[in-house]
């Protein structure tokens, strides 16, 4: 239960994103007499308490879809209006995932921006904290039985993701990207590949071929793909987690949603990578859903002059 006095809530939303701290405060940020509570707007470091409220939000989604893989018999598919398709499962998972964030969050960390349940979000463009919720990303992959979904959490702090996940239930993984700290690829820290910054000997990932219209059509085949090692298709998000830990080299995609690539901000650069947009700009919620994360910068640099 959330206690009311000023006093209180300054310390329980200071438990979730850090406390100003005194000369004689630890350097871990970890709780120590000289601490003080935090002031109701402050944005100091993500604390370990918010991470452990992340992992539970995106353990509520991911057990759901882990109960239902590969049993095609327990639910039911329908097609969107942009004709994606979408389980039942899709939208049980994020109201699980809502539920742990009205049990447990303060009131500043009630926003939600999610995919399927879109009629209860607040306004994505508005400053505070955010969270992005993609239930199951790569449903086409989960209706086939290919074990390359996954569930994505991130929290945006005044339009910045300052924490992602990547959970993939089924191969018991999960990469988690936290602002100022190296990603965890389950327990270990994850790597990029440091040493390749040759497009002509880079690993290139994709979605789908299908995803590039247009203009990126040529952009991507022409002007990237034809330059590289290899091209794979098929991952989804689960390619960025591949990048973080040294597999992949790079990935290029259009035609994303928020929910898509928000969480992946924090887990790529948490990992030495770099993520942004065609145009080599920052990711948010109003970019135009072309991606391109790259192991290193020397090779995200080759990449995106390709794409030009």
């Amino acid at each position: 239960m959330w206690v009311t006095s000023a006093y209180a809530r300054g310390n329980r939303f200071a438990r979730f994103f850090g406390r100003p701290r005194s000369a004689g405060t630890c350097v871990s940020g970890r709780m120590c007499s000289m601490e003080v509570p935090a002031p109701a707007h402050y944005s100091g470091n993500v604390s370990d308490d918010l991470v452990a409220l992340a992992r539970r939000i995106a353990s509520a989604g991911s057990q759901v879809v882990a109960r239902h893989f590969r049993r095609k018999d327990s639910y039911v598919s329908y097609t969107k209006k942009d004709r994606s398709p979408v389980t039942e499962i899709d939208r049980q998972a994020e109201e699980a995932m809502r539920a742990v964030i009205r049990r447990d969050a303060p009131a500043a960390l009630q926003g939600v921006l999610g995919e399927e349940l879109s009629d209860s979000d607040v306004n994505p463009r508005t400053g505070g904290f955010l969270w992005v919720l993609d239930p199951i990303d790569g449903t086409k992959a989960f209706m086939c039985g290919k074990p390359t979904f996954a569930t994505l959490v991130a929290l945006l702090r005044d339009g910045e993701p300052v924490l992602g996940i990547i959970e993939q239930p089924f191969l018991g993984e999960c990469w988690l990207g936290v602002h100022g700290r190296p990603t965890l690829w389950n327990t270990q820290v994850a790597h990029t590949n440091q040493t390749n910054t040759e497009l002509s000997a880079a690993i290139l990932s994709a979605t789908t071929p299908a995803m590039f219209q247009h203009a990126n059509r040529e952009r991507f085949f022409e002007g990237l793909a034809a330059k590289v090692w290899q091209v794979v298709y098929g991952c989804d998000s689960y390619a960025y987690g591949l990048l973080a830990a040294g597999f992949i080299d790079i990935v290029a995609e259009a035609d994303l949603k928020p929910w898509d690539y928000m969480a992946l901000v924090p887990i790529v650069t948490g990992a030495g990578g770099i993520i942004t947009d065609w145009n080599g700009q920052a990711l948010t919620v109003e970019s135009d859903g072309r991606v391109l994360a790259a192991a290193n910068p020397e090779l995200h640099r080759k990449a995106l002059t390709a794409l030009q």
